[in-house]
């Protein structure tokens, strides 16, 4: 990777690539938001959140009330949000292969 002289060994550039990819994409939302309903996957609070769950292991998030939480000002903040676990030990079924077996 260019700049390895430059950035600390701990620097993930697959992490900040992907953060700013959603970012950068969630700048097209108020051209097409004013045109039609649309739905994101992993929009930019997504990532967001993961990197807060990555910086504060050791259990103790900000508080709510400051900026971490904020959306930045140059981005849409969506009407509706819906979060989905999924079982991450690889036995849970995707909805394609339930949607296969009907």
């Amino acid at each position: 990777m260019c700049g390895n002289h430059i950035l600390p060994r701990s620097f993930d550039g697959r992490r900040a690539y992907y953060s700013l990819s959603k970012y950068a994409g969630s700048n097209v939302v108020p051209d097409v938001v004013s045109r039609t309903p649309f739905i994101v996957e992993r929009y930019w609070l997504d990532q967001a959140m993961y990197s807060l769950a990555k910086t504060f292991t050791n259990g103790t998030l900000p508080p709510s009330n400051t900026e971490f939480y904020k959306y930045p000002a140059d981005i849409v903040v969506p009407d509706l949000t819906f979060f989905i676990n999924i079982d991450s030990d690889g036995n849970s079924r995707s909805s394609a292969s339930l949607f296969n077996q009907r």
